[in-house]
């Protein structure tokens, strides 16, 4: 939802829209917070890649 926002700020501005982040993402890890600790039903947080983060 936040990149839709950004979305509709970027296009009527003349500016191309936001589309697939995660390779950029994923290059680029110093950017982002790994959650570690924390739950939610049916799924705990870890280290790197997990579904509740």
């Amino acid at each position: 939802s936040f990149i839709a926002l950004l979305n509709d700020q970027l296009t009527p501005a003349g500016n191309a829209p936001l589309r697939v982040l995660n390779p950029w993402l994923y290059a680029n890890p110093s950017m982002l917070n790994d959650v570690t600790t924390g739950n939610n039903p049916g799924c705990a947080a870890k280290a790197g890649w997990d579904p509740v983060t």
